[in-house]
């Protein structure tokens, strides 16, 4: 039991800035920090810490608390587990009696994981720095592979006698069961015989994100037949290895300090690169690169650079993976180290500052490597070539950003001397494939609601989400003045802080386009939405070009546009909050009217959602930070209700 007294202490010390600022990238945002959620998914920061509160909130997943919950909820430790973190991290002495075997016995299976996986790396390191068969051939190995002993230390490196039950018969009489070494795949049983799992093998022990031991790899020295080269610990509680990163708990503070991170494949490439100088680097250890994988990288940094060595067939294996990384919108390079090297033996030859040098002057482009990749060998076959086409618009098609798209695909199209339009087809086709499919997946204001509650007790219902504003009207209309009026002008009058009338000049498409994009504003109509998204692109409102570039099924949506009459009623433009008369003469006025009653209804609908979420919000902090997301949204309305010239009865 740890007293009342140490968790005080514990909790004095401890700073939760300063503890979630080693898992989540945090930027300063007035008296408080915030940055990405590090339990879900999301593009915009809603993950706050509180500094002069202790503490932190996800309004993302509704969750929050100290910074022992933190600990808790994102390693999945326990209480004593959590505490015990803290003190480490603060030199806080934590007195316990010893154990016994009837106190390991009662700990959860996580705790009794963690502890046998924490004896075996010591027994590693012992076993490595003092036993003879250690020092002879474990140490000599990573003598000859340039490793000194600060390396060793800092990635707890050891070593197993190759006998046959040596390190289980240690572990049993030191009182850990038979069943947890078992279980943390330390030990095998065999016709009722229990033999060490890595036997004369050095180990290179796998951290968790807060440094603790989770399982295992074991390099074999000895050529043996049918051995494999590596071993690594089974699946347990504690690891997972689509979920971690060899190297993350060396490597997260220089990734943040770097604002990128290095991507490399095996654990000696890791502590090589450590070696001469360059910590932002971690290893996928020989697994295809998972998202789970990729999230953990994107708590630190939004830049990867991933080193290959020569191997063809190695580098054409993972360009899959790499496109994971696009698909999270990551920026990503490409480093080709000179055939027959690696990172690990191109650093061990060259140093810090010419191995430095080469990683900065050689990393190129994702998109043009891996054109280059594909195209090599494949001469002037144009079945291979259309197919190298396709393989390479399945990258580009994931690059959220249309001006790096759009230079990306004038780099292939000059790389695989071919017609920029024809890239740009093959791209646009994937990319209306991959929004159809989004749609799906799109989802509804009781979700978003949800996003913004607080955790309901189990005998609480979630609230129906408020009334929803339709905008169907309002976004048919925007797209149809674009369409007719996209290359006119027209001039905008506002009045400066005298009151003078002042004038500017406009482009009519580029005018709606940026109010849009610049609020990242999505249409609800999916059709709609479709038609935005090629006009955001192409920024050409030419009806047959857009016509062409609809999928056949919806190649009648801009004619149904355009031609529909508007004359329906007298008083149909009053209802809708649209102007339909002069339109050409008065586009100014068309244009506020309905893009800003849009705009005001999409601020309308926030609002409702976010009152509905302060009406049914049991904490405090979290009703405040509800406010203060209202006003924002308050200030906006009465923003737009001005531009209509309405008066906000209150």
């Amino acid at each position: 039991m740890i007293s009342q007294q140490t968790i005080k202490d514990i909790l004095d010390a401890a700073r939760i800035e300063e503890v979630i600022g080693e898992y989540v990238s945090l930027k300063k945002a007035g008296v408080n920090f915030k940055g990405l959620s590090p339990f879900t998914q999301e593009k915009t920061p809603s993950f706050i810490v509180s500094p002069a509160k202790q503490i932190f909130k996800c309004f993302s997943t509704g969750k929050g608390g100290n910074v022992v919950s933190f600990l808790m909820e994102h390693d999945q430790m326990s209480y004593p587990e959590a505490l015990k973190n803290l003190a480490r991290r603060y030199n806080i002495e934590i007195e316990e009696k010893e154990e016994t075997e009837e106190d390991r016995q009662q700990k959860n299976k996580r705790e009794s994981l963690a502890v046998v996986l924490k004896y075996a790396g010591k027994n590693f390191i012992e076993q490595l720095k003092e036993s003879d068969e250690g020092k002879a051939i474990g140490l000599s190995y990573f003598k000859e592979r340039d490793l000194g002993l600060n390396a060793i230390n800092k990635f707890e490196l050891g070593y197993t006698k190759n006998q046959f039950d040596f390190f289980t018969n240690n572990a049993i009489k030191k009182g850990y069961s038979k069943e947890m070494l078992l279980q943390s795949g330390l030990a095998k049983e065999k016709n009722g015989k229990v033999f060490d799992f890595f036997r004369g093998r050095v180990i290179f022990p796998i951290h968790s994100v807060s440094g603790q031991v989770i399982a295992f790899a074991g390099r074999i020295l000895k050529d043996e037949k049918n051995a494999p080269k590596y071993i690594n610990s089974p699946e347990t509680d504690l690891y997972n290895k689509s979920k971690i990163l060899y190297g993350i708990f060396q490597a997260k503070q220089a990734i943040i300090k770097q604002d990128m991170c290095y991507l490399v494949e095996g654990y000696t490439d890791v502590i090589s690169l450590h070696e001469v100088g360059i910590e932002n680097v971690v290893a996928s250890s020989g697994t295809a690169l998972t998202k789970e994988q990729i999230r953990l990288i994107k708590r630190y940094t939004n830049n990867v650079t991933v080193l290959y060595d020569g191997d063809p067939a190695g580098i054409r294996a993972s360009l899959r993976g790499v496109d994971l990384l696009l698909e999270q919108e990551m920026n990503i390079r490409v480093v080709l180290f000179p055939e027959g090297e690696d990172p690990d033996s191109f650093a061990r030859a060259n140093g810090n500052e010419k191995t430095t040098a080469f990683l900065q002057e050689k990393a190129t482009n994702f998109i043009t490597f891996k054109a280059k990749t594909l195209l090599a060998n494949i001469g002037d076959d144009p079945i291979k070539r259309a197919e190298v086409l396709k393989d390479i618009a399945v990258s580009l098609a994931l690059i959220p950003d249309h001006i790096k798209r759009s230079l990306l695909v004038k780099a292939t199209a000059e790389q695989m001397n071919l017609e920029e339009a024809v890239v740009l087809q093959e791209v646009n086709r994937i990319r209306r494939k991959n929004y159809r499919e989004q749609l799906k997946k799109t989802t509804t204001p009781e979700q978003e609601l949800e996003a913004v509650l607080p955790e309901l007790s189990p005998d609480k219902k979630v609230p129906p989400a408020p009334k929803h504003l339709d905008t169907t009207h309002q976004e048919k209309e925007i797209l149809r003045l674009m369409i007719l009026y996209g290359t006119e002008q027209f001039t905008m009058h506002n009045l400066d802080e005298n009151g003078d009338v002042i004038t500017s000049d406009h482009n009519v498409l580029e005018f709606i386009l940026d109010t849009i994009e610049g609020d990242e504003i999505k249409f609800e109509n999916h059709d709609y939405q479709l038609l935005l998204d090629l006009l955001l692109e192409k920024r050409n409102p030419e009806v047959n070009f857009l016509t062409s570039l609809l999928p056949p099924d919806k190649s009648h949506l801009i004619t149904d546009i355009i031609h529909e009459s508007h004359v329906i009623s007298e008083n149909w433009d009053k209802k809708h909050e649209i102007i339909t008369y002069n339109e050409k003469d008065k586009l100014e006025r068309a244009i506020i009217q309905t893009l800003y009653s849009f705009l005001l209804k999409k601020v309308e609908t926030e609002i409702g959602i976010i009152q509905t979420a302060i009406k049914h919000c049991e904490d405090v902090d979290q009703s405040m930070e509800h406010l203060s997301e209202q006003m924002k949204y308050e200030k906006a309305k009465l923003l737009f209700s001005k531009e209509l010239n309405r008066v906000i009865l209150k």
